[in-house]
């Protein structure tokens, strides 16, 4: 089934000088096909898309005139009513983060049923064996059916999510950013696994990705998005053989430059010897510890000041249960852990090192202004006032200071990245962990911040954990590389 967007046009409620935040936004997606959307950070992507769903925050508004057209209905002047049986039954909505998709007091079997007992007439063991099918479709194990979502991987919980998507008649899938947050091995097969079911069931894709070589084999059109204006639309194959406008040419041509390693010298900031992390698996009515799994596996390292040392590894294989470890967030446990030169406990690196995750969004508390945020990790022992480091970090981070009124979500990702690095700079901190911390940005913003986080490490001989998988991003950043795999830190590779 295809759909239609007609001069879409986006704005904040209640300005007095209305600012759009899409302008007059047109192009159509043919049935059946895949059709990407690419653009920059705040490019209008997403809210696009939000709209297509009739998901957009209640504080945005349309201009008279635009219309989003499915099964010969306008979906926005349709009531809300009907929008939400049409989200139900043909439109479904795949967002980047999945966990954040489900509802963590309940097994993901128990969500698969409850879509179908709304939405058909069948008996509970007919669910059940839907539910079943449904898991097998995307290949997952049927044991899924009783675990809970905290307990799969990335990778399990996007296909476990797809599955629930496919339990009704979809006519049209809207996927924003699905792959951002998953390795390499593991994004190729929820996109083969996406392209198969298409093929299958014929529904329509709207691919939202800032990924080029993604749209570039699994789209058959392209339509790009500048400052909330469509700048180019054609199709796949044209547009990656000769790009039309300045801002497409960037988008593809923007290269990271490999970091050129430097040699260990000194005594390491932080050395670990033996981590170990385990989670249980708990069942039955009153959830018993019935297992382990061993989610880190006597893994040690050594990061040195003004070196990166990088963790790279597929989804599932351990390396954020190390950042985690760290900071106190799962209970774990190692045989030594030295601090310059002394020897501490796992609580005593509390406060001593900066994390710096993939969603900066999530990392914001949105009540707070950037300032508040800022002034809560001032290190009131620095020599430097608070209003000088706040100026200071501010100017470092390429931020303006009239920004620092602001709040979380009037920034964009990019931006709010920036703001978490500013955040961890206030502390003074000498160790950073950064995981994932460029996944969910698109390459011309993912090279600003590397090059930020690089200019950092010089000037400040700051240490980086770098967790990622994306491989263009280590070999940018990265002056050792360790591959974890099943938990092990399997080898160490030397940067090139």
């Amino acid at each position: 089934m295809s759909v239609s967007i007609e001069h879409l046009s986006i704005s904040k409620l209640r300005e007095e000088e209305r600012h759009y935040l899409t302008k007059q936004v047109t192009f159509s997606v043919k049935s059946g096909k895949t059709l990407a959307i690419l653009g920059c950070s705040g490019s209008g992507k997403t809210l696009t898309a939000l709209a297509i769903a009739g998901l957009l925050p209640r504080q945005l508004g349309y201009l008279k005139g635009g219309k989003v057209l499915f099964e010969n209905l306008n979906l926005l002047m349709t009531p809300e009513w009907q929008l939400q049986k049409l989200r139900a039954a043909s439109i479904a909505y795949l967002f980047q983060e999945p966990a954040t998709a489900f509802n963590p007091v309940m097994s993901i079997g128990q969500q698969m049923d409850e879509v179908l007992r709304r939405h058909q007439h069948d008996n509970r063991k007919m669910r059940y064996q839907r539910c079943l099918k449904g898991l097998s479709e995307v290949e997952l194990n049927p044991q899924c059916y009783d675990f809970y979502p905290h307990q799969l991987s990335g990778g399990m919980k996007q296909r476990a999510l797809l599955a629930l998507m496919l339990l009704v008649d979809l006519k049209i899938l809207i996927a924003d950013e699905i792959t951002s947050a998953l390795d390499p091995e593991t994004e190729k097969h929820i996109l083969e696994l996406l392209k198969r079911l298409q093929a299958q069931r014929q529904f329509t894709v709207i691919l939202i990705t800032h990924n080029q070589a993604l749209a570039r084999y699994y789209a058959d059109d392209v339509v790009v998005l500048y400052q909330g204006e469509v700048v180019e639309k054609a199709s796949a194959s044209e547009f990656f053989e000769a790009p039309q406008h300045p801002y497409s040419q960037q988008l593809l041509h923007t290269v990271l430059k490999p970091k050129i390693p430097k040699p260990i010298e000194g005594d390491p900031i932080l050395a670990v010897e033996k981590l170990c992390v385990d989670y249980p698996i708990r069942k039955g009515a009153w959830r018993r510890c019935v297992g382990v799994t061993h989610a880190v596996i006597d893994a040690h390292f050594a990061l040195y000041p003004g070196q990166t040392l990088a963790l790279v590894g597929t989804s599932g294989s351990g390396k954020s249960s190390i950042a985690k470890a760290l900071f106190g967030l799962v209970k774990s446990q190692s045989d030594a852990i030295v601090w310059q030169g002394k020897k501490v406990s796992l609580p005593q690196l509390l406060g001593r090192m900066q994390l710096i995750l993939q969603d900066p969004a999530a990392a914001l508390d949105p009540r707070m202004t950037i300032a508040q945020i800022l002034e809560e990790n001032f290190n009131s022992k620095s020599p430097v006032s608070y209003k000088q480091q706040i100026e200071n970090v501010m100017d470092s981070v390429g931020l303006d200071k009239t920004m620092l009124a602001r709040y979380p979500h009037e920034f964009s990702g990019g931006q709010r990245q920036r703001i978490c690095i500013a955040r961890a700079l206030m502390a003074s901190s000498p160790v950073w962990v950064l995981d994932e911390s460029t996944s969910a940005l698109d390459s011309l913003v993912k090279a600003q911040i590397l090059n930020l986080l690089k200019k950092l490490q010089a000037e400040l001989q700051l240490a980086y954990l770098f967790i990622s998988h994306d491989w263009e991003a280590i070999h940018c950043m990265a002056d050792e590389i360790k591959v974890m795999k099943a938990g092990r830190l399997a080898e160490c590779i030397a940067a090139a």
